[in-house]
């Protein structure tokens, strides 16, 4: 299949984590330059796709304030980024299932298409991207016909998402340093 005939993509924002290398804060509600990291991911995939959804285990309120559905973890417990990517398959309408973090503000707009060509191209149904020297594990396209050999890794005790990405097959596609940029720590948010 051509990336000519339409490919549609659920774009799904992966907040669910416990923040606790930005202090414990909900990342998504950490500002920056005045506003919530969740609104400028918002703003970068909302035109990218064909359906918005947020993975969020907490201030649930808040994020379905924003109009966007929200969808918590499969399982309770913050069971990791790989437990959130099992979510965004499983509540997903698309084939193909974009997962971004909430605090990549800066992701390129054209990464959908960048990474669905990939897919094409490779016919993997994992497509990772990367900066150049390092895996770039939650930006991530996959197909959701993964989800069965996700929810058995899981089940297994699987939580690295570049081992299991790697266990099945991926194709990578590269960005810049600046475009996969994303913010772990308080102090970064000085710069």
């Amino acid at each position: 299949m051509s990336l000519n005939q339409k490919q549609c993509v659920t774009g799904v924002i992966l907040a669910g984590g416990q923040g606790r290398r930005m202090g414990g804060h909900d990342k998504g509600w950490v500002e920056f330059q005045n506003k919530p990291f969740i609104q400028h991911v918002l703003e970068r995939l909302r035109p990218q796709v064909d359906q918005l959804i947020i993975n969020a285990n907490r201030s649930q309120a808040a994020y379905q304030a924003l109009g966007v559905p929200v969808v918590e973890d499969l399982q309770t417990g913050f069971q990791g980024p790989l437990m959130g990517i099992a979510t965004a398959l499983s509540a997903a309408e698309h084939e193909w299932v974009l997962c971004v973090p909430c605090d990549g503000l800066f992701i390129p707009q054209d990464l959908v298409s960048r990474l669905l060509q990939a897919a094409l191209n490779s016919g993997r149904a994992i497509v990772v991207a990367d900066d150049g020297d390092r895996l770039q594990p939650m930006v991530v396209l996959l197909k959701r016909s993964v989800l069965p050999n996700l929810l058995q890794a899981l089940e297994q005790g699987e939580r690295k998402p570049d081992r299991w990405y790697a266990s099945q097959g991926m194709a990578q596609v590269s960005f810049s340093v600046d475009e996969l940029y994303n913010f772990n720590y308080p102090e970064q948010l000085l710069d």
